[in-house]
């Protein structure tokens, strides 16, 4: 898609949303600390703040407008969100300040995530708008969410050493079967598929901002085998390491 058809995808989309759409979308862009997308029923980004760019590592907007949040986020992210945008989608319901955990862009925090359908003249929901924000207050979570904050906080500080289930069970206090369960609850993912992510954003990091050798690079966060981090990468961001070189050279 070039950027006109991603400029006229995105202006008949917000003239379908009726005329609040684009200052709605201009109110977010100027928001720093929140994260901000739309997205239509097709499940492509329509718009996205700077905030929500840098979290995806792209430059301009119109560097997302028209790709899938499966094209933009890793797989075990893109599900969760998918499935939001359908709940959505589906019943008409927004979801209004639900509180969850988000790592696409190694946060350690929990958001406060909110979600509204959006409609054209006629009445009928057109795509999703989406905002997330640091959850201010940890104050309602179950006691034992502090233990897997701490859990998540040594895995960003140590993603490239050799973790194992047994050494985060112990950090969290409990055994490895409960450990498992509890970070799946509130990670929405297994520990492995949590330091996976972690490992391949630091690499592509890495790859949009060095000339580093790939097979460096694979070592320096954390991959013992160059094979599969080049697999791991390209189930995840749906592009090798060299092709997403390519795409987000800033370097």
């Amino acid at each position: 898609m070039t950027d006109s058809e991603k400029t006229d995808l995105q202006k008949d989309f917000l003239t379908r949303a009726g005329r609040n759409a684009e200052g709605f979308k201009r109110l977010f862009d100027a928001l720093p600390n929140v994260l901000f997308h739309i997205a239509d029923r097709q499940e492509r980004i329509i718009a996205m703040n700077p905030r929500c760019l840098e979290n995806c590592n792209a430059v301009r907007e119109l560097d997302v407008v028209g790709e899938s949040i499966a094209d933009l986020f890793p797989s075990v992210i893109a599900e969760v969100y998918m499935a939001r945008d359908h709940e959505v989608l589906s019943t008409g319901r927004p979801i209004v300040n639900r509180v969850y955990s988000h790592c696409a862009d190694r946060s350690t925090t929990l958001r406060i995530m909110n979600v509204w359908p959006l409609y054209d003249a006629r009445g009928r929901i057109i795509g999703t708008a989406a905002a997330y924000t640091d959850a201010a207050s940890t104050s309602s979570m179950p006691d034992w969410y502090g233990s897997i904050k701490e859990v998540v906080a040594f895995i960003d500080r140590h993603y490239a050493e050799r973790l194992s289930l047994a050494q985060l069970a112990k950090i969290a206090n409990v055994s490895e079967p409960r450990f498992r369960r509890l970070f799946q609850s509130v990670m929405e993912m297994t520990p492995g598929h949590y330091v996976t992510t972690i490992r391949l954003n630091a690499a592509r990091k890495l790859l949009a901002t060095t000339d580093m050798l790939i097979s460096d690079i694979a070592t320096q966060v954390g991959f013992w085998d160059q094979s599969h981090f080049v697999k791991a990468f390209k189930r995840q961001r749906g592009l090798t390491p060299s092709q997403y070189r390519k795409r987000h050279w800033t370097a």
